[in-house]
């Protein structure tokens, strides 16, 4: 299998599972279609507690203790387009890792405000190219250890799913 396909499988799987966690979290779940509006607004639009909100969803195969925030989503020597983490403006980010069942929900806002704009931000962690999938564009990003984050002052909430299939809140910071 070519590595856009290992790609969809990934992608496929876990997506299935953030549609039950919102699904059973939520009143109203609506995918959001089209590329541009999906871009700038993320992959879901749903309503909680009486609030819509916008939720964008990155899924990894494996834990690693860190999450990749996108500087570039294709970067060159004569140009470069943004990555996620300046450009997206979703209200939630629920990051899912498939091999462990951990889903991190968290505030897309606070973590772009720490990222770029705090002293102690993103820019002085490791800055990578992507390299785990070959692709035809130049992925760029932050790697940023999830407990370093946990330290911040970024809402973070940690579920994780059981045998039943079903993701149960461990901790919320």
């Amino acid at each position: 299998m070519d590595a856009y396909g290992a790609t969809c499988d990934v992608e496929e799987i876990g997506m299935a599972d953030v549609r039950a966690f919102l699904g059973v979290r939520c009143v109203s779940v609506q995918e959001i279609k089209g590329k541009e509006q999906q871009r700038t607004s993320g992959d879901f639009r749903i309503i909680k507690d009486d609030e819509a909100l916008n939720v964008e969803v990155k899924i990894e195969e494996k834990w690693t203790g860190n999450l990749f925030l996108e500087t570039f989503s294709n970067r060159s020597r004569e140009w470069y387009k943004d990555g996620w983490i300046y450009y997206c403006k979703a209200d939630i980010l629920l990051y899912y890792f498939l091999d462990v069942g951990i889903l991190l929900s968290i505030s897309l806002k606070q973590l772009q405000d720490w990222a770029v704009f705090e002293k102690d931000g993103m820019f002085d962690l490791p800055h990578v190219a992507q390299t785990k999938r070959k692709q035809r564009n130049a992925t760029w990003g932050r790697i940023v250890p999830v407990e370093h984050l946990k330290k911040q002052e970024i809402q973070i909430t940690e579920y994780s799913k059981n045998e039943q299939g079903i993701f149960i809140e461990v901790s919320s910071e």
